[in-house]
């Protein structure tokens, strides 16, 4: 028959005595009082500090200008407003991106900046996916950038029809 020792008794007895099974050591250091607050302070830690961590990701982020540059990872650039930045797909509303051209003849190249919603199904938003946006930027009023959305936006006055003379009647 197989003897386990207590606790008290284990504590006297030398290093090398090993009578009791494992798991009969185990069971009793489960059964001490200092292992159970030691890993109930441990949980409450980090129940606490997810908490913290919760919270702070929760607030929409607000910029003091009214665009923004969204740089996502495919180094694509888009100028908008951006909404509700804390979810897994913000918004991004009044959209612009750059163009390239390049004359071929001239060897310029020229940079555009063209609204979205000219395409075929006409978007007036995007959703961007979180997780591939690299930086948000504010774009300051007095940027070039600012300047060139706020070209686009003005209306332009319809060109003049010019008149095709009328031929001269006939006699």
């Amino acid at each position: 028959m197989l003897r386990v020792a207590t606790w008290s008794e284990r504590s006297r007895k030398p290093a090398g005595d090993n009578t009791g099974s494992c798991r009969d050591m185990i069971t009793d250091k489960y059964h001490s009082g200092r292992f159970t607050f030691k890993t109930g302070a441990m949980f409450l830690l980090m129940f606490t500090a997810l908490l913290g961590l919760t919270s702070c990701s929760s607030s929409d982020l607000s910029f003091p200008t009214e665009y923004q540059a969204v740089y996502l990872d495919n180094n694509q650039v888009f100028f908008g407003k951006i909404t509700e930045t804390n979810t897994p797909f913000p918004m991004l509303r009044d959209v612009f991106f750059v163009q390239t051209q390049v004359d071929q003849q001239k060897k310029e190249t020229k940079h555009l900046l063209i609204r979205r919603g000219v395409e075929g199904h006409g978007p007036d938003f995007m959703r961007l996916n979180a997780q591939h946006i690299v930086v948000i930027e504010p774009v300051a009023p007095d940027s070039r950038v600012a300047q060139l959305i706020r070209e686009a936006k003005t209306p332009r006055p319809p060109e003049a029809t010019k008149e095709v003379p009328k031929p001269p009647a006939a006699k």
